[in-house]
C-alpha cells in the first residue's frame, strides 16, 4: 500500500443520494479510486479495493459479512440513517465496521472517513489479495474439500454408513443435510428437526453463538447437522451461507460429509423457481469427491448418465457410483458397469447389497447396522481416503 496514492474504494448499491453524489464528487475531483459497485456478496469477495463504502440496510450486510471482509485486510464503512435515531449508527457498530458516516454528510466527509480507516491497514498487504490467495490456516481459506453424498433417501444411508465408517478409522466427522428438496437425516434418525441448518447458519453470519452449538452427537460418535425443518424454506438463506458453513466446521472435523438431492437443474429462466437447486449445486462445486448413489437397473443409471453429465458442467471432482440394493448376479452388475464405463469411467463403483437388518433399522430410526451393507460402505469410505491422500488408520 502506498498511503501517497488516494485510496481504492468499493461503493455498495445504494438508492440513498450519497452514493450518486461520492461518485460524481470523485469523478470530477478526485480524492480516491472507485473500484466498482457491490451488489452482492461475491462483488465484494471478487473486487479489489482497499475501502468498502455500504450502506446499513444492504441485503447482505451482516457481523459475518463484516467480519469476513476485515480478514481480507480491508476497511469497512458503514452509512446510517440519522432519521432514524442512534439505532442505525449502533446497529452498524455492533457488527464491527470500522468507520460510521452520516448518509446525509458530504462528500468531504466520507473521503475523509475513508482516509482515516485506511491508514490503519497493515503497510505489508497487498491490496486486493484474492479470498482464494488467504492463507490455508486462515479459519475462512476455502481449504474445505467435503465429500458430497448425491441421491435420494437411500442415499442418506450411504451417508450414515460413511460417516459411522470414518469413526472407525478413527476420523472426526460431521455428517450435513443440505438436501433442499427431501431434507430427510433427522427424519431418519428418528429426531427432532431443531437445531437445524437454519440454526447453524444464523449462528454464522449473524454470530449468534456458535454453529458448533447445533450439531447433535450421533450414538456411534460422529456429529450430526439436521436439514431445513421443511422444503419450502428452501430460499430463506443463500448458497454461500452453506459453503461458508462447511468451510468452518471443516476447521474442527477431519471430515465433513454432505447430503444433497440429484436435483442439479439451473431454474433461472424459469420465473418463480430461480434458484430452487441451487444449494446443491454450489456444494457440489466445491465438493473434494462426489458419490452418487443410484438404484441398480437399466432405467436408474440412464437417469445417472443424464445427471453425470450435467454435474460435469459444475466439478471436476472424482465421481464415485454406488449401486444400492445391488443384485447377486455378476452378469447383471457386469451389464451395468459395461454401460456406465461406455459413457463415463468414474473413480470407482461400489455395489451394496441389500439388507433386511438396514431396513429394519430405518424403520426404528436407528443407524446403519453391522452387516454387508455396513462392510462395503466401508470398503468404498477406504478408497475415498486413499483416493483424498488422506491416512487410513487400521
Amino acid at each position: 500500500m502506498n498511503v501517497f496514492e488516494d485510496p481504492v474504494v468499493s461503493i455498495s448499491s445504494s438508492q440513498r443520494s450519497w452514493a450518486a453524489e461520492l461518485t460524481r464528487f470523485v469523478s470530477d475531483y478526485g480524492g480516491a479510486r472507485l473500484r466498482g459497485t457491490v451488489l452482492t456478496v461475491d462483488d465484494a469477495m471478487d473486487q479489489d479495493f482497499e475501502v468498502l463504502i455500504v450502506d446499513d440496510i444492504a441485503s447482505y450486510m451482516t457481523p459475518r459479512f463484516v467480519d469476513r471482509i476485515r480478514r481480507l485486510q480491508r476497511k469497512v464503512v458503514g452509512v446510517y440513517d440519522p432519521d432514524m435515531g442512534e439505532e442505525s449508527k449502533d446497529r452498524l457498530l455492533a457488527m464491527g465496521v470500522d468507520a460510521v458516516v452520516d448518509a446525509f454528510a458530504g462528500p468531504e466527509e466520507f473521503l475523509q472517513a475513508v482516509l482515516s480507516v485506511r491508514d490503519e491497514l497493515p503497510r505489508e498487504v497487498e491490496v486486493g489479495t484474492p479470498y482464494a490467495a488467504l492463507p490455508q490456516d486462515d479459519p475462512f481459506a476455502p481449504d474445505s474439500s467435503p465429500t458430497v453424498v448425491v441421491g435420494d433417501d437411500n442415499a442418506m444411508n450411504v451417508a450414515l454408513a460413511m460417516a459411522d465408517s470414518l469413526i472407525g478409522f478413527n476420523r472426526s466427522t460431521v455428517l450435513i443435510d443440505a438436501d433442499t428438496v427431501a431434507p430427510s437425516l433427522a427424519q431418519r434418525l428418528g429426531m427432532t428437526v431443531a437445531p437445524n441448518l437454519l440454526t447453524a447458519i444464523d449462528s454464522l453470519v449473524q454470530l449468534r453463538g456458535r454453529p458448533e452449538d447445533s450439531l447433535r452427537r450421533s450414538p456411534r460418535g460422529y456429529a450430526i447437522l439436521a436439514g431445513i425443518p421443511s422444503p419450502d424454506e428452501w430460499d430463506t438463506f443463500q448458497p454461500r451461507d452453506v459453503v461458508d458453513l462447511i468451510e468452518h466446521l471443516r476447521q474442527s472435523h477431519a471430515d465433513v460429509i454432505v447430503k444433497v438431492n440429484r436435483a442439479i437443474d439451473d431454474l433461472a429462466p424459469i420465473a418463480g423457481r430461480a434458484g430452487r437447486f441451487d444449494v446443491a449445486r454450489a456444494v457440489i462445486t466445491e465438493a473434494g469427491q462426489v458419490v452418487v448413489a443410484t438404484d441398480a437397473t437399466p432405467l436408474a443409471l440412464t437417469r445417472l448418465l443424464t445427471w453425470i453429465a450435467g454435474a460435469r458442467r459444475l466439478t471436476a471432482a472424482s465421481l464415485h457410483v454406488v449401486f444400492h440394493n445391488a443384485p447377486r448376479s455378476m452378469y447383471q452388475r457386469g451389464e451395468l458397469s459395461e454401460e456406465l464405463v461406455r459413457s463415463f469411467v468414474p473413480a470407482s463403483i461400489t455395489w451394496l447389497p441389500a439388507d433386511s437388518r438396514l431396513e429394519r433399522a430405518a424403520w426404528n430410526g436407528e443407524a446403519v447396522p453391522p452387516g454387508s451393507y455396513l462392510r462395503a460402505a466401508r470398503a468404498l469410505t477406504a478408497r475415498l481416503l486413499e483416493s483424498a491422500g488422506a491416512r487410513v488408520a487400521p
